[in-house]
């Protein structure tokens, strides 16, 4: 037995309407789940995985991995030169200028400087990176950053010297 349109419409007209509104509550419960499962909850994790995507493309793409030429450059005798804590302690003074709260500031055994920092708005990010790169000549050797709650966190290791 095949439920016709107007069987079902006699069906829904005998109810009463403590029951109708039941089952339009269960109904709209219903969509609502599917909707999450179906279609949101894929999307955000779509979104959250292309805005990784983006991050990684436009940190390449700004040039933060070293050429061969800047780490011969590095791994030369004459490049070991400089002191850390003055240079450690004029990215810390820059990045609190900025607005960017830098975590640990520390001098690596590879002759390099690693800035930690958290809950940075990803344009003072790249803009002290700017900033760095037009007042000191250091570009990142390495850059090591990931979407959190409140903004990126990270890390980003600097040369001693400039490149």
């Amino acid at each position: 037995m095949t439920p016709t349109l107007g069987s079902l419409k006699a069906n829904w007209t005998a109810r009463t309407p403590r029951e109708r509104l039941s089952l339009l509550i269960m109904a709209g419960a219903l969509a609502a789940f599917g909707y999450w499962f179906l279609l949101a909850a894929p999307l955000r994790s779509l979104a959250a995985d292309a805005e990784q995507r983006h991050l990684r493309a436009a940190i390449e793409a700004a040039g933060f991995g070293p050429t061969l030429e800047e780490i011969a450059k590095l791994q030369s005798p004459a490049s070991r030169g400089g002191d850390t804590a003055m240079d450690s302690s004029a990215l810390v003074l820059l990045a609190t200028e900025m607005g960017l709260v830098v975590r640990a500031s520390e001098s690596a055994e590879s002759g390099s400087i690693v800035l930690q920092f958290e809950a940075a708005p990803p344009a003072v990010l790249f803009a002290w990176v700017t900033q760095v790169r037009q007042q000191f000549g250091l570009r990142p050797l390495r850059a090591h950053v990931e979407r959190g709650d409140s903004g990126l966190q990270g890390e980003l290791t600097f040369p001693l010297a400039p490149q």
